[in-house]
């Protein structure tokens, strides 16, 4: 590519709410920029990532560990190594940091037929320590590599609207801009490797914790005011936090069948005690989505949280 790499710490297809950098550039999708790409990991957000790249009409090569129906245009091979040797860049997002490591160390792994100079596109939330070790490890082989956690769960996924909290160095981030432009709608560069992580994590801790404390105050307020009524409640909350507003009839009621997993988050809150060390608020949370984890809800969105939160109350 030429010319100097963009500066911008964040780009988005449009103009970036308050809530991000100002320091924006719009970058609509542009004809020309189809490349080959690999997937690693088609699950519930990485099936779907996919799909919206080969309809944007670049050329997919994926692999997953357990048979599955791919996406319309999306090409399976054997390997994680296979897919290294299709493209030079390479999008993984499978379950947590072993499962990283498998898919790109292990035998037949993605770093064994990567040619020198490829991209692995890190997109598992795994913390920023072990990411900052598999970027060290890939550059020893030759191996590039950006962070890139995404910010929302499948509906926005399928919609290509993802927030990519990435980290790494801005050339290699403008080098994978098209692939990045397809699956969010915004690119909001944190820093270095291990930058994005870092916030995917205090992302999604923030969110989780809101939830869990919604989860028991409405609990207890359906008890006490059985007239109130969750919408009245939501727009009241509106101004304080709108992403609680928006799950709150979620939490109060029936939870979607898809989305943000209770097992996952519960990953996610262990790998920040993990990195942070301690944290009272930290080990009442994972505490809480352990027990709705061993409860049956484990496969469940984090709305359920309401439906533990209404157990414990009996």
């Amino acid at each position: 590519m030429t010319g100097p790499p963009r500066s911008t710490a964040c780009r988005s297809r449009s103009a970036p709410p308050a809530a991000w950098p100002s320091n924006s550039t719009d970058r609509p999708k542009r004809q020309g920029d189809e490349v080959d790409v690999g997937f690693i990991g088609l699950g519930a957000m990485g099936s779907r990532m996919a799909a919206n790249l080969a309809k944007a009409g670049h050329e997919v090569t994926a692999w997953n560990r357990s048979a599955v129906q791919p996406p319309e245009g999306v090409t399976m091979v054997d390997t994680p190594a296979a897919v290294g040797r299709a493209a030079g860049q390479a999008i993984v997002v499978v379950g947590g940091p072993d499962d990283v490591d498998q898919v790109v160390f292990g035998a037949d792994g993605w770093a064994e037929g990567a040619a020198e100079g490829s991209v692995l596109i890190q997109c598992t939330t795994i913390g920023p320590s072990p990411t900052r070790s598999l970027a060290a490890r890939l550059a020893e082989r030759g191996l590039r590599m950006v962070d890139a956690p995404v910010g929302g769960s499948t509906v926005p996924a399928a919609a290509g609207e993802l927030v990519v909290l990435a980290g790494g160095d801005a050339a290699d981030i403008e080098r994978v801009a098209p692939l990045l432009d397809v699956v969010g709608s915004k690119t909001v560069h944190f820093g270095g490797i291990g930058a994005g992580s870092a916030v995917k994590l205090m992302l999604n801790a923030v969110l989780l914790a809101a939830l869990e404390t919604s989860a028991e105050v409405w609990a207890w307020l359906s008890e006490t005011e059985p007239d109130l009524k969750v919408d009245q409640v939501a727009a009241a909350l509106e101004r304080i936090s709108p992403i609680v507003a928006k799950r709150l009839p979620d939490v109060a009621g029936d939870p979607p069948p898809a989305g943000f997993a209770i097992r996952h988050a519960g990953k996610d809150v262990r790998l920040v005690l993990g990195e942070a060390g301690t944290g009272p608020v930290l080990h009442a949370l994972h505490d809480a989505l352990r027990t709705a984890d061993d409860g049956g809800l484990g496969d469940v969105d984090i709305a359920s949280l309401g439906e533990a939160a209404r157990r414990r109350r009996g």
